[in-house]
């Protein structure tokens, strides 16, 4: 299935990019000129949250769509929480705020494993019927 091995390589793609993420907050950012307020903080925080919720809830928003398009904008959202995880790193939050974002992006792609099984489950599920 092309699709699968396709798939996997994007995977692989959106890990390997989070990591550079969380490198690059963690060791390349310069440090900001004055310590950010806890308001911000926060609010960088919790602007992850609907990226997180819409993941759980993706077989309901996409469940209409191929495994294969569907996987692809699951990895995005993960990848767009560990955008929160820079975006914490460059404002100056502490390191454990910011990279407990990445790890949060992180464990929520490598639940996203594509597999035939959940790739064909998926497809069963969006057409309706059972596999034969």
């Amino acid at each position: 299935m092309q699709e699968l091995a396709t798939s996997r390589i994007l995977w692989f793609a959106f890990l390997v990019t989070q990591v550079v993420f969380a490198f690059v907050g963690t060791f390349l950012l310069p440090p900001p000129a004055s310590a950010p307020e806890v308001t911000t903080m926060a609010a960088v925080s919790a602007a992850a949250l609907p990226e997180l919720g819409a993941l759980v809830l993706a077989p309901r928003l996409f469940g209409h769509m191929p495994a294969a398009s569907a996987w692809i904008l699951k990895y995005a959202l993960c990848e767009g929480i560990a955008m929160f995880g820079v975006a914490a790193h460059a404002i100056g939050a502490p390191s454990p705020l910011a990279l407990g974002l990445h790890a949060v992006a992180i464990v929520a792609l490598l639940t996203q494993f594509p597999t035939a099984e959940r790739f064909t489950r998926w497809e069963v599920d969006r057409l309706g019927r059972s596999p034969q």
